[in-house]
């Protein structure tokens, strides 16, 4: 893919950023949600939140499946330094207070992000 193609889509993720939702979302997931455990996971699933949480993790699950499979590479995905914070944020808890989310990475079983 040429850099043009990829910078195509790297625009069309940072469109969909900008969704006045998506912004919603992004701004509670990121000072807002800090699962502990499985169960705060889950309370914030069944929660009045779950849109939210639902939106910004299918998000980063479709930007980073771009980066995987070679349709966006890495160093122009994360050429701010932005895109890798959070995409480790949802993969590996909130380190901002000294927590994880050990339980909710264990529950995901193969092929998802473990310890």
């Amino acid at each position: 893919m040429s850099k043009q193609e990829e910078a195509g889509l790297i625009l069309k993720l940072y469109e969909l950023r900008r969704e006045d939702t998506m912004r919603k979302a992004r701004d509670w997931y990121f000072r807002e949600f800090s699962p502990e455990t499985m169960a705060d996971f889950n309370s914030a699933m069944f929660s009045d939140k779950s849109a939210y949480l639902r939106m910004v993790i299918t998000y980063w699950d479709m930007a980073a499946g771009l980066v995987n499979n070679g349709a966006i590479g890495i160093e122009m995905f994360d050429e701010d330094g932005s895109s890798a914070a959070a995409v480790g944020r949802a993969a590996y808890g909130d380190d901002r207070r000294g927590r994880g989310a050990g339980d909710v990475r264990r529950a995901g079983g193969p092929g998802s992000v473990s310890d």
